[in-house]
C-alpha cells in the first residue's frame, strides 16, 4: 500500500505501545495488558497458538502460563520472539535457533509463549537479536546465545553460543554505569543508561557503531 489504511483493532481496545517485530508479523499491548499478534506466522511466530503461514486480524497471544498476567515488554526476531510479563517474568516462543535461552529443544518450534530457562524475574528490559537475547535484571545486563561478533559482550568474540547467561563486562566504559533498558538486533546489543547515554557493541556493518567502519568491535 501507498497510502495509510486504518487497521482494526476493534478485538484489541485501546493500545498502548507497539512491540518491535522483524518481518511480516505485528504485534501490540493493549492499554489492559494484553498482547495481540497478525500478519506472517512463520515459524509460529505470531504465538496465538496456530500453524497456519499468517493470521488476518488481530489475536490474543495467550498461554495458561501466564494467564492472569500483564505483558509489559515484547520483542522478537525473524524466527523466535519473547515476552515479559510486569512481574519480570520472560516467556519466548518461535524457533528458538542459536538464543538457547528459550527453555525448549534447539530447532523446535513453539505455537504459545513458554517460560524461559532465565534463573530469576525481576527483568525490566529485553532484546532479541539474531540468535542471541539480552535482559536488564535490577541493574546487571545478563546475555546468552550466539557471540560470533562480540554480540554478547562478554569482552571477547567466539564461533560458538555462550549457553548459560552471562553478565557482561562491567569494566571500562560501562564502569560504575546503572542501565534503563537494552536492546539488541541482528548482530549488535547494546544499554541505554539511566542518563541517556547509549553504548553498543558486535557487528559495525555499516557503521552503525560510529567512527571507522569496521566489522566487529567487542567489548
Amino acid at each position: 500500500m501507498l497510502t495509510p489504511v486504518l487497521i482494526d483493532t476493534t478485538a484489541v481496545g485501546t493500545i498502548g505501545k507497539v512491540c518491535t517485530r522483524i518481518g511480516r508479523t505485528v504485534s501490540v499491548i493493549g492499554a489492559d495488558g494484553t498482547l495481540w499478534a497478525w500478519g506472517g506466522n512463520k515459524n509460529m511466530l505470531a504465538g496465538v497458538g496456530v500453524t497456519s503461514p499468517g493470521v488476518a486480524s488481530p489475536s490474543r497471544v495467550i498461554k495458561s502460563d501466564y494467564a492472569g498476567k500483564k505483558v509489559a515488554a515484547c520483542d522478537s526476531t525473524e524466527n523466535y520472539a519473547a515476552l515479559v510479563t510486569t512481574d519480570g517474568t520472560l516467556y519466548t516462543w518461535g524457533d528458538c535457533v542459536g538464543a538457547v535461552s528459550c527453555g525448549y529443544e534447539i530447532g523446535s518450534s513453539l505455537a504459545t509463549p513458554n517460560l524461559s530457562v532465565f534463573n530469576g524475574s525481576d527483568i525490566d528490559s529485553i532484546g532479541l537479536g539474531k540468535s542471541n537475547m539480552i535482559v536488564l535484571s535490577r541493574d546487571t545486563v545478563y546475555t546468552i546465545g550466539d557471540n560470533t561478533y562480540g554480540q554478547i559482550g562478554t569482552g571477547a568474540k567466539s564461533e560458538y553460543s555462550t549457553v548459560t547467561w552471562t553478565p557482561i563486562s562491567r569494566s571500562g566504559v560501562l564502569a560504575g554505569l546503572s542501565f534503563k533498558s537494552v536492546f539488541s538486533k541482528g548482530y549488535v546489543s547494546g544499554v541505554i543508561t539511566n542518563t541517556g547515554e547509549l553504548y553498543m557493541w558486535g557487528a559495525n556493518v555499516g557503521g552503525v557503531l560510529g567512527g571507522k567502519y569496521i566489522y566487529s568491535t567487542y567489548m
